[in-house]
């Protein structure tokens, strides 16, 4: 879940409470945190409008992975992850799409892994 104060906090599912932040800066620039995608090792991949860049985090210890050079103004909203781990991303004005190598596997079997629900972003409002 993304906040106003620029961090990424993974909560606990039972309690609410806070497990960690991202990044672990005592002030972190302000962020305009996007809807993320979870894999099945774990790492969320989130966008950040405000820089331009997609961060992969450890969804256990709020670790950064691995982050995008700057794709253009304003990343995508929900990003795709494939059975074979590629992660499939949109991003700048000029309506690009990008693929990354993920690193991990393909998206987490959970009944919510992502925002819009799945790969074919079949969630209703």
């Amino acid at each position: 879940m993304g906040n106003e104060y620029g961090y990424v906090l993974g909560l606990d599912a039972q309690t609410g409470s806070e497990l960690w932040k991202f990044p672990k800066l005592r002030k972190p620039r302000t962020e305009w945190w996007r809807t993320g995608a979870i894999n099945s090792h774990g790492i969320m991949v989130i966008g950040s409008e405000k820089s331009s860049l997609y961060y992969a985090i450890d969804t256990d210890t709020g670790e950064l992975k691995w982050k995008t050079t700057s794709i253009g103004n304003e990343t995508g909203c929900f990003p795709a992850i494939a059975d074979d781990g590629t992660i499939y991303l949109t991003g700048g004005y000029d309506g690009g799409l990008y693929a990354f190598d993920g690193g991990g596997g393909p998206l987490l079997s959970s009944p919510w892994p992502k925002g819009m629900n799945n790969n074919k972003n079949t969630s209703r409002n």
